[in-house]
């Protein structure tokens, strides 16, 4: 795929996704900031904890059968088989969730009271699954401007209407976690009407077993991936406890949401573009050679900022307030993580693209495994700091496994 009408495609595609994803994301950024001036540390806290708890509940059954649905673009029969998995995901999800609320109350835990919260995030977290197969033909036509465009729209009203509840009526958790679903409902709702493929049930166990093939080496890598990533969080909420965990836990959010620019995207565009492409690995080297150096270049230089300097503190006293600038000592490590993150999502999709998973899930098990060994160390002895460098050493690992082979496989195709 070098045509240029194909690099057209590309070009428009992205310029959706940056475009509208952007002021998506800015609305996100500007809501965590919003909502973390207005709920404070605690409320954050609990927050986080929950969504921790949550993504660990999906640990093992995030299998990624959207992906299925875009590498086989137009195919109704993959698209209807992908449907029945994710159905029969969701009640696995509620029958183990239910198991563990039951538990939760039949012990009278001192965390009771954060169980209907839980439900509701869950309720969220499972109507995303049918948010992403939704526009999944959308994503393998390069139609991004619908999704981008959809997505502006649900994140736009159910940040705006919850910051208006926060405001005006309640500072309590349920803000956040009814923004979560709300933003859910009004995606479902966009979306389902512009899926071009119809939303009915497989039953052919060929089709099954297709994207059930398909699907397995990215539940290993996406099973690796939520267990590197909610881990990594886990390990710190017991580390710091719940209050300077709200910290850390808003702090790294705005983070990931500046990244997000960037990692949404690499994702969904560049991810269907090498999908389409014919010479994927040589097109990786390529991409390799012209940006790694410079983005190491620029986050090493604001490591050192942050690290030297109050700048951090600063920074995050004038976005979130007072009583959240301790968090400002996380920025230095963040960067690194940050820029890792970035250049291991443009590796991950080439991986997938090319059928050559193993590099990114080898690459995701010894993150899990530098995390598991650094996070309470490093938090003993740098404090809330600690976590953010933990967080850093585990990604620089995932990138140098994960990008190496394909770029000695990219010399050779």
């Amino acid at each position: 795929m070098n045509s240029p009408a194909s690099k057209y495609a590309l070009k428009n595609a992205l310029s959706w996704a940056f475009s509208a994803n952007a002021i998506a994301n800015i609305i996100n950024l500007s809501g965590i900031i919003i909502f973390g001036r207005l709920l404070g540390v605690e409320v954050i806290g609990q927050y986080g904890v929950i969504l921790v708890a949550i993504e660990l509940l999906f640990l093992f059954l995030n299998f990624g059968f959207n992906q299925a649905a875009i590498k086989y673009g137009g195919d109704q029969a993959v698209f209807s088989a992908s449907l029945t998995l994710i159905v029969i995901q969701s009640f696995i999800l509620l029958i183990i969730a239910s198991t563990v609320f039951v538990l939760v109350y039949f012990f009278k835990s001192e965390s009771i009271y954060l169980v209907v919260p839980a439900v509701i995030i869950l309720s969220a977290k499972i109507l995303d699954l049918y948010v992403t197969l939704s526009y999944a033909p959308l994503e393998s036509q390069m139609q991004y401007k619908i999704i981008a465009l959809s997505r502006l729209t649900s994140i736009g009203l159910s940040v705006l209407f919850w910051i208006l509840i926060a405001v005006f009526y309640s500072k309590s958790i349920y803000v956040l976690v009814l923004r979560d679903v709300t933003s859910a409902i009004l995606m479902l709702y966009i979306i389902i009407p512009k899926c071009p493929l119809k939303f009915k049930l497989g039953t052919k166990k060929l089709d099954i077993r297709k994207v059930w093939k398909f699907s397995l080496p990215i539940w290993h890598l996406n099973m690796l991936e939520r267990g590197a990533l909610r881990g990594d969080y886990a390990l710190a909420a017991i580390a710091l406890g719940q209050s300077e965990f709200g910290i850390y836990f808003q702090v790294r959010a705005l983070v990931e949401g500046a990244i997000g620019f960037v990692v949404s995207p690499i994702q969904t565009v560049i991810y269907s573009f090498y999908c389409r492409h014919n010479n994927k690995l040589q097109l990786f080297r390529k991409v390799i050679n012209n940006v790694t150096l410079p983005l190491i270049s620029v986050s090493l230089m604001f490591f050192l900022i942050f690290f030297f300097t109050e700048t951090g503190q600063y920074i995050i006293n004038l976005l979130l307030g007072s009583a959240w600038e301790a968090g400002g000592v996380l920025l230095a490590g963040f960067t690194l993580y940050a820029c890792g993150v970035l250049l291991f999502e443009h590796s991950k999709v080439v991986g997938i693209a090319t059928d050559k998973k193993l590099y990114s899930i080898i690459a995701r098990l010894m993150q899990l495994i530098v995390i598991a060994i650094a996070v309470v160390p490093m938090i003993e002895k740098f404090g809330m700091a600690g976590a953010a460098y933990a967080s850093a050493a585990g990604v620089i690992v995932l990138v140098i496994v994960a990008t190496f082979p394909l770029y000695r496989l990219g010399r050779n195709e």
